[in-house]
């Protein structure tokens, strides 16, 4: 008989005994099993400490795997300990990861610390403040290698990516100054904006850890008056990003009612309109402006002498009106 044949052929079905009796199997399987018997009594790479407690995983893709996992809030690995709220990074993942523990995962019915490879960690992702999102990885996509400071000036670095501040421009004139006072009948320019991080880039979403999971950034306009009897909002306007051009706001109308307003830019979240993520302010920007009344011209008449001829005497009179 060729083995190397037997053990191409899928349909080849195997025999072994088992306390004197024959049993069929499929050796593919068979040597799987042997191998996970194998790397759970006899591998000692990864020690699963501090047992919390058996979940079912509704997140696993398969249904087959998602219970019964073992959670646990530390692991030891190759002379290393990582525990629940340690910074981490990750290798190998498309694109790279930098979280805090939050626990750790064992397939099995597992009740005490254990000794086993595999097994996955949950971690929220950091900066929290742009990405607000829980992620799980392979253990073995952990970065062993990379120290601590390295992982804190990483996140550091992921934080100038955050929205930092409006860049205004007004491009067809009519600019609004900061706490400028204006004639009633006024008009305020069109405005272009610009969304900007620490670095200076230009931006039109939030980051993400992946594309899908990236949300996109609006800039909602409002003019608000002043009044006595409390503020008004006589304009609101929003504006999305036309991926070519800027943000963009069409040239105001005339403003004539006399008093105090204020133009607020603002820049806002498109899925819910939220000024802030993750507990951060999103960017805004403020213009103070004052409308009084009208500018009225007045001319000046010369007053020039008129002369009046009486007809029985022509002797000529002067007067002046």
């Amino acid at each position: 008989m060729d083995l190397e044949l037997k053990l191409k052929d899928k349909h080849t079905l195997f025999t072994r005994v088992v306390n004197g009796q024959e049993q069929r199997m499929k050796i593919d399987r068979e040597f799987t099993s042997w191998l996970k018997d194998c790397h759970e009594k006899y591998d000692k790479q990864i020690k699963f400490t501090l047992f919390k407690g058996i979940i079912t995983r509704t997140d696993h893709p398969s249904k087959r795997m998602q219970s019964p996992w073992a959670t646990y809030s530390a692991i030891e690995w190759d002379g290393k300990t990582y525990k629940t709220g340690q910074l981490i990074k990750t290798i190998k993942t498309l694109p790279i990861l930098c979280g805090r523990i939050l626990q750790f995962f064992l397939y099995g019915d597992h009740v005490e610390d254990v000794y086993a490879t595999g097994g996955e960690v949950q971690i929220a992702l950091e900066p929290q403040a742009l990405y607000d999102e829980k992620k799980i990885i392979p253990i073995c996509k952990i970065d062993r290698s990379v120290p601590d400071k390295a992982v804190k000036k990483y996140i550091e670095e992921e934080m100038e990516k955050f929205p930092n501040k409006l860049s205004v421009t007004w491009p067809e004139g009519d600019e609004l100054l900061p706490n400028e006072t204006k004639h009633a009948g006024t008009t305020i320019g069109a405005l272009r904006i610009e969304i900007l991080n620490k670095r200076g880039e230009a931006m039109q979403k939030l980051p993400g850890a992946s594309h899908g999971g990236s949300k996109k950034l609006l800039v909602e306009l409002k003019v608000i008056l002043h009044a006595p009897d409390g503020d008004k909002e006589i304009i609101s306007h929003i504006s999305q990003h036309g991926g070519k051009w800027p943000y963009w706001f069409k040239r105001m109308g005339s403003i004539n009612k006399l008093g105090s307003y204020t133009l607020k830019l603002q820049v806002v979240l498109n899925e819910s309109n939220a000024d802030t993520y993750s507990g951060r302010p999103l960017p805004s920007k403020i213009f103070k402006f004052n409308i009084i009344g009208k500018h009225i011209s007045v001319a000046w008449l010369k007053v020039c002498p008129v002369y009046v001829i009486c007809p029985h005497n022509l002797g000529v009179l002067e007067s002046v009106v």
